[in-house]
């Protein structure tokens, strides 16, 4: 739980963070975020985050707040310490001191929000996840605050019993999940959904990318059927808080997928080793 709060500029009790009801953030959502993990007090991929939240930034037309995020980030871990977590960073279009969907002739200063979470470690294993028509809107590969349609999923993947849900364009292919990306392998090869204004280019998954290159595993993007998923060797998700890690049922159909001996145990270790490298 978070105990310190970055506020536009100050540090505060997580009690005394408030922001105003005109803020577009709160009002529209118009704002975009980030979770950067962070292990052993570091960040983990902080520039590949930074670049995306730059992106999401010049999507939304929100100006870069004049703020150095990376002493930010660090200034919060000093004095929240977490092994093992996140820190989630959002910036919103600003206050406007009016309810206004549109903003333009007004000069609006970007508001920044900033606390780290601490997460238990628990060993890895193998999860649970549903099946759920994707009904989010069509520029998912902006990273902003609008996630009721995901937060639905996702809820409904708890309300099963299940650790996530994935999510169903209307061919029928699978997107990604509620706040994941997706792996799939089979016959001796990895494949994943592509890039696309449906889908989120997840840090994690880029990263996991080039190990699987590194590893001489073929990798290859294309459109995943649910029927796919479900005869596939293994099925894997991954994201900033779960690193990678597999699926052992999808809705009613338990899946092939072993532990030992799996392709994703190999991948795992591998991710493993390589993530110290890219800790600051």
């Amino acid at each position: 739980m978070a105990s310190v709060v970055y506020l536009n500029g100050k540090f505060v009790n997580k009690e005394e963070a408030t922001v105003s009801v005109f803020d577009r953030g709160f009002l529209f959502s118009d704002s975009v975020y980030e979770v950067i993990h962070v292990q052993d007090n570091k960040l983990f991929l902080f520039d590949e985050h930074l670049e995306r939240l730059k992106r999401s930034l010049r999507e939304l037309k929100i100006p870069e707040p004049e703020v150095d995020i990376l002493q930010l980030c660090r200034d919060l871990l000093s004095q929240q310490p977490v092994s093992f977590g996140g820190v989630y960073l959002q910036i919103t279009r600003g206050l406007q001191n009016k309810r206004s969907h549109f903003w333009q002739g007004e000069k609006l200063t970007p508001f920044v929000v900033a606390f780290v979470q601490e997460i238990a470690k628990t060993a890895p294993k193998a999860l649970k996840a549903i099946t759920y028509p994707d009904l989010r809107w069509q520029r998912c590969d902006i990273k902003t605050n609008s996630l009721l349609a995901n937060v639905l999923a996702r809820e409904e993947a708890a309300v099963n019993g299940c650790d996530e849900a994935l999510l169903l364009n209307t061919e029928g292919n699978v997107n990604e999940g509620s706040s994941t990306n997706l792996f799939v392998y089979n016959d001796s090869q990895v494949f994943t959904p592509p890039i696309s204004e449906n889908i989120l280019p997840g840090v994690t998954r880029h990263f996991l990318i080039q190990i699987l290159k590194d590893m001489a595993i073929p990798v290859a993007e294309s459109k995943i059927s649910k029927q796919e998923l479900i005869k596939a060797e293994e099925v894997w998700i991954s994201s900033s808080t779960k690193d990678v890690l597999p699926l052992q049922k999808i809705d009613d159909h338990e899946l092939k997928f072993k532990m030992a001996g799996s392709l994703w145990s190999k991948v795992y270790d591998q991710f493993q080793l390589q993530k110290k490298n890219y800790l600051i």
